[in-house]
């Protein structure tokens, strides 16, 4: 029978195989030059939930349109489809206008249409619910033909711009710190344990909240 380090070598060994499929990073260094352009307009975006019959469709749109107009950069937060299926909260199904196939389709054509504005992409739990329900990857054959740098909840984006360099907390949701009452709360606790970061950014909770606020020595933005 097989011994327990043998089981050990045994598990190290599919570890170091499976290593090279792993799209995900805990971190990702983007460097910027604006050349002329005296700024840097970037627009952070997720929660479309396409499919949905409640999603403002024009209200995306236009803001895209914006993107495209003003060479915008984004970084993706997650849930841009909802993903609902017969496994995953079914009657959900009745109030969308697509169904899981073809709204992964319209997100890789999403990534494909502005993969020169993406700087990187976050998952949501909606989009997490097809590996659970299927064991496939989804953000593997959305993107990963695409170079755009994929980022665990709380990976950390490295942004030199201009060579000035700023430290990004990147998320979908912050479950943990979440506060009916205050917005902000659950960003600010994040830059609390990591306070060397500049600005953090999450959604999931669909409501829009923007604070400057002082961590110790430093400015931040949530």
């Amino acid at each position: 029978p097989e011994s327990f380090q043998q089981a050990i070598d045994r598990m190290k060994s599919v570890q170091e195989i499976r290593q090279p499929l792993d799209i995900w990073k805990d971190r990702v260094d983007i460097r910027i030059d604006t050349g002329k352009v005296p700024y840097f307009w970037y627009m952070p975006i997720g929660d479309t939930h396409f499919g949905s019959e409640g999603t403002n469709y024009d209200y995306i749109l236009h803001a895209l349109d914006f993107v495209k107009r003003n060479n915008v950069q984004m970084g993706t937060h997650g849930d841009l489809g909802d993903m609902f299926s017969p496994k995953i909260i079914a009657e959900a199904m009745m109030d969308t206008v697509a169904n899981p196939d073809e709204q992964a389709v319209t997100i890789r054509r999403f990534y494909q249409e502005y993969a020169n504005n993406l700087l990187y992409g976050v998952s949501g739990n909606h989009d997490d619910w097809v590996r659970k329900a299927s064991g496939l990857e989804l953000y593997r054959w959305l993107v990963q033909d695409l170079n755009i740098p994929l980022l665990n909840a709380g990976g950390v984006l490295n942004l030199n711009i201009n060579g000035i360099n700023y430290k990004g907390l990147m998320y979908h949701a912050i479950g943990k710190f979440n506060s009916s009452f205050n917005a902000t709360h659950a960003g600010k606790q994040m830059l609390r344990m990591q306070e060397d970061a500049d600005f953090v950014i999450s959604g999931h909770t669909h409501n829009f909240a923007e604070e400057k606020t002082q961590m110790r020595d430093k400015k931040a933005l949530i």
